[in-house]
């Protein structure tokens, strides 16, 4: 890996790392959907600040042991600190609807990974589907009820449209990553180029939505 892949692999942990070093500088209230948006950059923070210990711990005793427990409890958090942000922000029977059905299939999901630790991120695609419709139902209500303040000046505008390009993108990294990266010669590209990078780069441009969100003045 020369220096710029290098760069790449860290530049998600660089990205959310400088939005909570923001929110610390600029200090604003926090309230509402903002409280739980922090609880989720701090969630981010949490789980990359441990996978980094992880792996220099498994270079430095030399073992190999997965850390797919920390992706699983990660996804979890992240489901968690979402839902009670979009409750802040609106509540409808179709929108609790939308919950329901997507938090049968995720519990199911959570306990087959929790008991058998496979590879997977089927559950990470899942958890991007939902976001993503329920950023649609944010759009949708802010324009159709259009009001006097600016959306551009809005931080929830700033937040959700964050999420929305994370997910929205980092869907079909989540859905194929197994596939291209799966150890057996059975599948012709297990030697595909590094997919995750591009998750890291989608991260750390929807780092610039979070950043430019916590500097509206609301």
């Amino acid at each position: 890996m020369n220096k710029f892949e290098l760069f790449l692999s860290r530049i998600d942990t660089i990205g959310i790392f400088s939005v909570l070093i923001f929110f610390l500088i600029k200090r604003p209230k926090t309230e509402g959907a903002f409280f739980w948006f922090i609880g989720f950059v701090f969630s981010m923070c949490t789980f990359n600040f441990v996978a980094e210990v992880y792996e220099v711990l498994s270079i430095y005793f030399k073992f190999l042991g997965d850390n797919l427990f920390l992706y699983h409890l990660a996804c979890i958090l992240y489901v968690i600190t979402l839902s009670k942000f979009f409750q802040k922000i609106y509540t409808s029977k179709i929108s609790k609807i939308i919950d329901i059905v997507f938090i049968i299939p995720f519990s199911i999901l959570s306990i087959i990974n929790f008991i058998y630790f496979k590879r997977t991120f089927t559950i990470y695609s899942l958890v991007s589907i939902w976001v993503v419709t329920k950023c649609m139902f944010y759009y949708s209500h802010e324009f159709s009820n259009p009001n006097k303040h600016n959306i551009l000046h809005s931080r929830l505008f700033w937040i959700v449209s964050g999420l929305f390009l994370y997910f929205s993108v980092s869907f079909f990294v989540f859905i194929t990553y197994d596939f291209f990266t799966f150890n057996s010669t059975n599948y012709p590209f297990q030697n595909f180029p590094p997919i995750w990078l591009i998750q890291n780069c989608i991260l750390a441009l929807s780092c610039c939505f979070f950043i430019k969100a916590i500097s509206c003045k609301e």
